[in-house]
């Protein structure tokens, strides 16, 4: 059986689709790049989900604390200069500072602090977008493994998973996660049913991709799930006489109504608690 790269290319080859962060392929279809990094980058074009790439975690923070131990040792050399100055005026008066050493020691800080802050507000970047999603991963692996359109060499990023960052991140985690689940029932439906009514398949056949109805089929179905959370506490309230009763399924449709923001959401904890409290 065929595995598929991804089910979640929203407007794939859709001139009309007007998909918030999507980079969708009009004129090109993937398959009609050639063979290499030129396909490649356009499969990775094709969807944000597939802009997975390596943060370089560990050489980041030895970079940082070079550059960190630096700014520390030039540090030191400015405190044992004011220590051994010998004019006191040189050291109340920046304009009359006539000590060479210190002056040229204040010059390197001040580019060594430029560079370190730089790299701090650089990491910081780096380091607050998300983590690749393993199901988007796997999706590349698949695909670079039935095209070979890359060495093994260069596409060994894809197996160091816990240094993946995913460069956009999904919109709602709610609907990505419920369109994998869609995506997965959809798969295992008769091949030939998909290929005539709900797929476009590719001339390549490692490329299965599901068009813009996927998004709006999961948001339906989380809307309705939203919907049976919320309203049917009600119902079976008006079904209970009994004060006891009436308390369980309020705490337990609570409990429910929170885990579900906790677990399919990026809900912060204020939020869980605004929502609790509302």
């Amino acid at each position: 059986m065929r595995e598929r790269v991804s089910t979640r290319v929203a407007s794939y080859g859709n001139p009309h689709s007007n998909c918030k962060g999507v980079k969708v392929l009009t004129h090109n279809a993937v398959e009609e790049f050639r063979p290499g990094y030129p396909r490649y980058t356009a499969l990775l074009s094709a969807h944000p989900s597939f802009h997975n790439f390596r943060r370089f975690t560990r050489t980041r923070l030895r970079l940082l604390l070079l550059k960190q131990d630096e700014i520390a040792v030039l540090e030191e050399s400015l405190d044992k200069i004011d220590s051994a100055e010998e004019c006191e005026l040189f050291l109340g008066c920046r304009r009359r500072d006539a000590n060479p050493a210190r002056q040229e020691i204040l010059r390197q800080l001040k580019l060594s602090l430029a560079e370190y802050d730089s790299m701090v507000d650089q990491n910081h970047r780096s380091l607050s977008l998300p983590e690749s999603s393993q199901r988007d991963v796997q999706n590349l692996r698949n695909w670079i493994e039935g095209t070979s359109c890359l060495t093994r060499q260069e596409s060994a990023y894809l197996e160091d998973c816990d240094d993946l960052m995913n460069l956009s991140g999904p919109a709602d985690n709610a609907i990505t996660r419920m369109e994998s689940i869609v995506e997965d029932s959809l798969f295992w439906i008769d091949f030939a049913i998909r290929r005539a009514r709900l797929t476009k398949v590719p001339r390549d056949g490692n490329i299965l991709i599901l068009g813009p109805w996927l998004r709006s089929i999961s948001r339906s179905i989380t809307t309705w799930l939203a919907t049976l959370i919320l309203l049917v506490p009600v119902i079976a309230l008006n079904s209970i006489a009994s004060s006891e009763g009436r308390l369980a399924t309020i705490v337990l449709s609570s409990g429910i109504l929170l885990s579900s923001v906790s677990l399919f959401t990026k809900a912060s904890t204020i939020d869980i608690f605004i929502t609790g409290a509302r």
